[in-house]
């Protein structure tokens, strides 16, 4: 019944997320001290997971009942760190070795 304006919701987030800062936070399920994103289960509290496809980080947040997302580029201390290593950047890696937009800060 309520699965439309929860579609709605994440894909409104996912519009704010590409267009603005490439971080979100997504109000999602939880259920047995894990949460529920895109019908996929993991987690405890905070816990994080690196993704290539698509190229993210999510970490999920049980006391907030959100999944933050991050997408690319990564935030700045990321790319700092990344910019004499984007030889290692492949898109089959998890996030943020997965991110393209890298190649362009070295």
């Amino acid at each position: 019944m309520w699965a439309i304006p929860l579609f709605i919701l994440l894909l409104l987030n996912v519009i704010t997320f590409r267009s603005i800062h490439g971080i979100s936070h997504v109000p999602v399920l939880t259920y047995n001290g894990s949460c529920i994103y895109f019908n996929e289960t993991f987690g405890g509290n905070k816990t994080e997971v690196m993704t290539a496809s698509p190229c993210e980080q999510l970490i999920c947040d049980l006391q907030k009942k959100e999944v933050v997302v991050t997408g690319c580029p990564p935030p700045q201390h990321y790319s700092d760190y990344m910019k004499d290593k984007t030889r290692y950047l492949n898109p089959n890696l998890p996030w943020p070795w997965c991110c393209p937009s890298l190649k362009s800060t070295s």
